[in-house]
């Protein structure tokens, strides 16, 4: 039944069945179904902006490294410049 993989790739967070599964939302669902499924696809999306976060952090703290990187190799001899 759909509602019970939707609720399964929610839980598993498997972004790509969730996608698969919302693009074949059966059409002769009950309103208690209908109730359920809007449930789950709020956490769904709630999983995502989660995952947007984290991911938007991540490639902040990539550029900065590549930031540090590049500076240090225009000054090689202040790699470590740190003053305490």
């Amino acid at each position: 039944m759909w509602i019970n993989s939707f609720k399964l790739a929610v839980i598993k967070k498997d972004i790509e069945k969730i996608s698969n599964l919302l693009d074949e939302i059966p059409k002769d669902l009950s309103l208690e179904q209908m109730q359920e499924a809007s449930a789950y696809i709020s956490e769904a999306l709630k999983l995502l902006e989660d995952m947007k976060f984290n991911t938007s952090k991540e490639i902040v703290e990539v550029k900065k490294k590549i930031e540090f990187i590049k500076s240090s190799q225009k000054n090689p001899n202040k790699v470590l410049d740190i003053k305490l």
